[in-house]
């Protein structure tokens, strides 16, 4: 077994949550997660300064199966007051936001811009101007 495949098998079988209430333990969490079959890792994310929990975290399951249970079983549910985001950990549109936002904050990839790169206001009428004709207009 190669390891690009292990690597897709293992992500297929993990599970991002989010929204998770700020006053909940990870056992507690735990035991939760467990309700959808046996988990292999949970890892809850913290801020590096502060040390507090950041309200979201990732669950490896055993097969993919029970992962997407838990997506299907436990997503929007109200744990403690707050509906539960709980999603794939990799890939699918829906995740792709997530998965973005995850890599800044743990300063990863920079997202690019889609207005290109920053200008100084004073040499923004230059720049504007050095746009090609072809930008400027929609086909």
């Amino acid at each position: 077994m190669s390891a690009p495949y292990i690597d897709r098998e293992k992500q297929l079988r993990s599970v991002f949550v989010g929204n998770i209430p700020f006053d909940v333990t990870e056992s507690e969490l735990r035991d939760k997660f467990e309700q959808a079959g046996p988990i292999v890792s949970f890892r809850l994310v913290h801020d590096r300064e502060s040390g507090k929990p950041k309200g979201y975290g990732f669950i490896e399951y055993q097969d993919v199966a029970t992962a997407n249970s838990c997506v299907r079983n436990l997503n929007n549910v109200e744990y403690n007051g707050r509906p539960l985001r709980v999603g794939p950990a990799a890939g699918g549109d829906q995740n792709n936001e997530n998965i973005k936002a995850l890599q800044q904050a743990l300063g990863g990839l920079q997202q690019e811009s889609p207005y290109g790169d920053p200008v100084d206001p004073t040499d923004a009428p230059e720049a504007i101007s050095k746009v090609g004709y072809s930008a400027l207009h929609y086909t």
